[in-house]
């Protein structure tokens, strides 16, 4: 991940521990308490866990990600360690992982989206329904997990949704440009007896 951005998400996120405990709503009025000391003191791998869990924070709220990164832009601006790089080139890697993003996530709903089949004893009984799924993606395309977020209220259902996503795993690596290392999302797979 780019330095500077790097920088810039500790500045605006400091200490993110139980990221899980934040709504995307929160995102507004986060104020991350910062220790007395001097950040700067603290190594590398330190620094290196914080901006992973604030990254895995925002890839998990993308309704918050453009705000809090709009943010972090005006911060780095006011920063000297920036002097050499400008506001549209911050914005335009802001950008650009937010494409790729949104791009590897939907080749991902694409491709479960082939694998799911509308049990039979569902589709006898005239049962339909939704189920959202959680699932997490390693840069490698490996399905790390996945578990049901949502349930159906029809175990049938349930367990072909969970089926459809194992099936289509491996997914795909990730773009070399996307500077995540795992992507976690959440998506929904609909039952429905007029279309399948």
């Amino acid at each position: 991940m780019d330095s500077a951005l790097s920088k810039g998400l500790l500045m605006e996120f400091g200490d993110f521990r139980k990221v899980e405990d934040v709504s995307a709503k929160d995102m507004d009025v986060i104020a991350p308490k910062r220790d007395q000391e001097d950040p700067r003191k603290e190594t590398h791998e330190q620094r290196r866990i914080k901006v992973e869990e604030a990254v895995q924070y925002l890839g998990r709220h993308p309704e918050a990600f453009r705000k809090s990164l709009e943010a972090i832009v005006r911060k780095l601006a006011e920063e000297d360690f920036t002097k050499d790089i400008s506001e549209d080139d911050i914005v335009r890697s802001i950008d650009l992982q937010e494409k790729l993003i949104k791009e590897y996530k939907n080749h991902c709903v694409e491709k479960i989206g082939r694998f799911v089949r509308f049990p039979r004893l569902a589709r006898l009984l005239g049962q339909e329904g939704q189920v959202v799924v959680a699932l997490s993606i390693d840069r490698t395309g490996k399905l790390e997990y996945s578990e049901i977020f949502l349930a159906s209220d029809r175990l049938e259902l349930d367990l072909a949704a969970l089926e459809a996503i194992r099936k289509a795993a491996p997914y795909d690596a990730f773009p070399d440009d996307l500077s995540l290392k795992v992507l976690r999302f959440y998506t929904t797979i609909t039952f429905d007896l007029d279309k399948r």
